[in-house]
């Protein structure tokens, strides 16, 4: 099967980049004036990007999960793509941020590989959650997720039929949901 490219799924991941970088870009401002207490405001917006590529993410990789589901190698085929896709980027970005920008730039050459522990196998978001000690770039919690999402989806797409994905989906929403006012 075909998957049909849809060209405006493009837009919305350039609106949800857009969304995060003027959130952080504004973040650091104190809001000290009315126009920038509305503006601070706004951009407040900007946190949800994260969540827009999240919806986006998911919707893709199932559509690529259940139209590749019948064929051979679906597993091996799926990782290997997205460990192509993923690795050579993120892993030459901790080389450089922990080899060359801590010790040059932030004169921290002394980061033991307990703190960094967490960024090489993506579980700096589960070290923050329990307040773990970790040492890495902070904005890559994302890309955790979104590992995780890959070990775990893969799976239920696999081993469940149609009705029950549609089911474990709204019983994944019910509980994110529960969790989030939980949390409050």
């Amino acid at each position: 099967m075909k998957i049909k490219y849809y060209k405006e799924l493009d837009g919305v991941r350039g609106i949800a980049a857009l969304m995060i970088m003027t959130f952080h870009f504004f973040q650091p401002i104190i809001p000290n004036t009315t126009t920038l207490i509305y503006i601070n405001k706004f951009i407040k917006f900007g946190q949800t990007g994260v969540s827009l590529f999240f919806v986006l993410s998911g919707f893709l990789i199932t559509r690529i999960l259940l139209s590749t589901k019948e064929k051979s190698g679906y597993f091996l085929t799926f990782y290997i793509r997205r460990a192509l896709r993923i690795f050579p980027l993120y892993y030459g970005f901790l080389i450089i941020y922990y080899f060359l920008i801590n010790p040059y730039l932030y004169n921290a050459s002394n980061l033991s590989f307990s703190t960094q522990f967490y960024y090489w196998f993506y579980l700096q978001n589960i070290a923050d959650t329990f307040g773990w000690a970790a040492n890495g770039p902070f904005h890559f919690w994302s890309l955790a997720v979104e590992e995780h999402f890959y070990l775990f989806w893969p799976l239920l797409v696999y081993y469940l039929n149609d009705k029950k994905i549609i089911i474990a989906t709204i019983c994944i929403i019910i509980i994110a949901f529960y969790q989030s006012t939980t949390m409050v």
